[in-house]
């Protein structure tokens, strides 16, 4: 038996997450590997008084619509869009299937725990540079005069 910090495990968990997005090995893990360090890292930013990246994303609709989301609605919709819930659950009369972007939702949620997690703890850990250099090699930086992605 053994004592080991909730920050510790989060940060393993999205180790291990960026690692399978990155390398292509497994997407639905990372998607289920990112979102379980995303809940503990959002808890523990606010643990310490500090916004999360749906914090940000409330006010953004608050600010648009003129209305607060509802924080536990609004974090079930983000997960349900981005099929985070779908990896993790199986209820009775669920679909045996789940129809999705994988690369498109592991990269949001992977991303949204990294953002969180720089947040929380810097980005002095190796993975965060593997991400970001991933990110630098494969994401488009626009759109051209044909609606090609600009590499």
């Amino acid at each position: 038996m053994s004592t080991h910090s909730k920050l510790n495990v989060a940060t393993r968990q999205l180790e291990s997450a960026v690692m399978l997005f990155c390398s292509g090995r497994d997407r639905f893990s990372a998607i289920t590997l990112a979102g379980a360090a995303d809940v503990i890292i959002s808890q523990l930013l606010k643990n310490e008084g500090k916004d999360n990246f749906s914090d940000d994303l409330m006010k953004y609709d608050a600010e648009t619509t003129g209305v607060m989301p509802d924080r536990t609605a609004h974090g079930r919709a983000v997960n349900d869009t981005l099929m985070i819930n779908a990896m993790k659950h199986m209820d009775p009369g669920d679909s045996e299937y789940v129809e999705m972007d994988v690369k498109v939702s592991a990269l949001a949620t992977v991303a949204k725990a990294v953002a969180n997690y720089v947040r929380l703890a810097g980005d002095k850990e190796g993975f965060i540079e593997v991400f970001r250099m991933w990110a630098q090699l494969f994401t488009p930086k626009g759109l051209d005069s044909d609606g090609q992605p600009i590499r």
